[in-house]
């Protein structure tokens, strides 16, 4: 372990103690590194704990430079709390949370960063690691006993699975934008692999800070040597980590081993505020709000914002929030926290967001509303054509769109949308990549700032048709759930219903805009030929091969098949 050090607090509170590369005992007798930081006064205090993949000592900066000046330049009352030397990507700041009176450990996962071991991300040994993190925390003597976790991103979508395996200690959550379905959410969108986020993960964030990695790209933001601790030869490295990618293309159906990997949030009871965030399409946001529904906790609350997730999770808002909460659960405080059950950020053309409160997800006051597909006129229309349309599209050349009228009154959705088609294809499967665009009475496309596309559209959605079998049981009109247990080729010819779980959203739409609607077998393009960011893309050849996949697709729309998609107004 370093020599402990000090920092001095921020806001008047005490000295922060700094104690790096502490060793955590695991249950199977190996050991990982943690930093502690904890006020220097050496009373029992709550404990917040974080199991990173991205370093304990890789700062933001570091990591993500680009996002670390977007802080500096438009976020300056986060570093008006904290000086931001000890800031890593998806963990809160131990210097704000130390002098409210915490003790913050964040470790190393195991075969990243100073943990040495076997490197495998989001496995069951990750968990069991972090659940003797728990432990360990909670016997410490700088410890009350209580432990709480909150995260971003791959921090929570482990957190969630902690949190069902209810360590004693364990005392309440705070899941931040990260997916609990690892399946439907972040391996594979609705069926189709999403290989592009996966390799850019792997090859950027994951091998790279793989603990004895000597070509690691990450500093120590304390030393300034390599992160990654006493070099290993490429050979021993191979040998210490699993081919990610490669055991993601070995399972793809919603099989055990996705299971393992997907939280029982049935078996959480704790007391959870969880928060998502819009600027999660396609990777964490659907998840994080279904991980809400599922909670058995009888006190939950759902906070779904606007804006950037990494930022607002720094604010002093944001900390205030969340301290509140952990006042109440972790050292037992009658304060004032006070949030509804369900806040709902509902955003405007103008890139502002009103707030609208309820009981429920989705919102109790929503309504649903039919939006019928005319492939005669290319139109999304209130009333169902009459007679048969079709359109037939190529799915790795070109699309079918579709628009409605200019609003006549004000519209405002909040909440998932739903697709339901009939079609037929040359070929024994496809792929659907279903896009919902909003334009402004002028014009112009209403886009927002996502994690990963700067320029977003309203909501997407995914499905591999041979994987359109619902759980009759979990789905509903607005929400579809696929099993993705097995595969059922189609029929070449032959007209199938399939239903598509479009991705929750919001928007207040005056009087004069249009929606519209894409439907392709390729990740969307916008019509001046933009591409989507490229670590969202779904284009590898193993997953989508042509001659499976590349069948001319026909869509169909009439009295007897009744193609539409399912709004959710309030």
């Amino acid at each position: 372990m370093s020599a402990p050090g000090t920092a001095a607090g921020t806001s008047g509170g005490p000295e922060m103690l700094v104690e790096r590369d502490v060793a955590i005992p695991m249950s199977d007798g190996a050991v990982l590194r943690a930093n502690v930081y904890r006020p220097a006064d050496g009373g029992r205090c709550p404990v917040i704990v974080s199991a990173t993949p991205y370093g304990k000592d890789v700062h933001v900066r570091n990591l993500f430079p680009s996002v670390w000046q977007v802080l500096l330049d438009h976020y300056p009352e986060v570093l008006e709390a904290s000086s931001g030397q000890h800031m890593i990507w998806e963990c809160i700041d131990p210097e704000v949370w130390v002098c409210h009176g915490y003790a913050v450990v964040q470790m190393d996962v195991r075969g990243t960063g100073k943990s040495a071991g076997f490197m495998e991300p989001n496995s069951p040994a990750q968990i069991d690691d972090c659940c003797d993190a728990i432990a360990w925390a909670g016997e410490q003597p700088w410890s009350s006993g209580s432990v709480g976790l909150v995260g971003l991103g791959y921090i929570t979508a482990a957190n969630w699975r902690v949190a069902a395996r209810k360590a004693p200690c364990l005392k309440a959550i705070i899941p931040c934008q990260g997916t609990y379905d690892f399946y439907r959410d972040r391996t594979h969108n609705d069926g189709i692999y999403s290989s592009g986020f996966t390799t850019h993960w792997w090859e950027r964030e994951g091998k790279n800070n793989q603990h004895g990695n000597p070509a690691c790209t990450l500093p120590d933001m304390y030393t300034g040597e390599v992160n990654t601790g006493p070099p290993l030869s490429e050979e021993e490295l191979v040998r210490n980590r699993v081919d990610y990618p490669g055991e993601i293309l070995a399972h793809p159906l919603l099989d055990e081993w996705h299971q393992a990997r997907t939280a029982d949030l049935a078996a959480i009871d704790l007391p959870a505020l969880v928060v998502a965030n819009w600027g999660g399409l396609g990777l964490q946001s659907r998840g994080t709000i279904n991980g809400w529904k599922g909670l058995s906790s009888p006190e939950k609350w759902l906070l779904v914002e606007d804006g950037s997730y990494f930022f607002t999770f720094f604010t002093p808002e944001r900390v205030a929030l969340f301290r509140a909460f952990f006042d109440r659960h972790l050292k037992g405080i009658d304060n004032d926290f006070d949030l509804s059950r369900v806040s709902v950020a509902v955003r405007t053309v103008d890139g502002g967001a009103d707030i609208v409160e309820g009981s429920d997800w989705p919102l109790p006051s929503t309504t649903l509303r039919s939006l019928h597909l005319d492939f005669a006129e290319n139109m999304l229309s209130p009333t169902a054509p009459e007679r048969p349309t079709q359109a037939s599209y190529s799915p790795f050349e070109d699309a079918v769109i579709l628009s409605t009228a200019p609003l006549e009154e004000e519209l405002t959705l909040a909440g998932p949308l739903a697709s339901r088609l009939w079609l037929s294809c040359e070929t024994p499967d496809t792929d659907l990549f279903i896009t919902v665009q909003a334009f402004a009475p002028d014009g112009e496309e209403v886009t927002f700032l996502a994690a990963v596309d700067p320029a977003a559209p309203l909501t997407q959605g995914w499905l591999r048709v041979s994987q359109r079998k619902l759980d009759p049981d979990r789905s509903t009109e607005l929400e579809p759930l696929h099993t993705h247990d097995e595969r059922q080729p189609l029929v070449p010819g032959e007209v199938y219903e399939v239903t598509v779980s479009l991705w929750p959203t919001s928007l207040r739409l005056p009087a004069g805009s249009r929606l519209q609607l894409t439907i392709a077998g390729r990740d969307f393009e916008r019509a001046e030929g933009q591409k989507p960011v490229v670590f969202m893309s779904h284009d590898d050849p193993r997953d989508r091969p042509a001659e499976i996949f590349g069948g001319r697709v026909t869509l169909h729309s009439s009295p007897e098949w009744p193609s539409a998609v399912v709004l959710p107004v309030l």
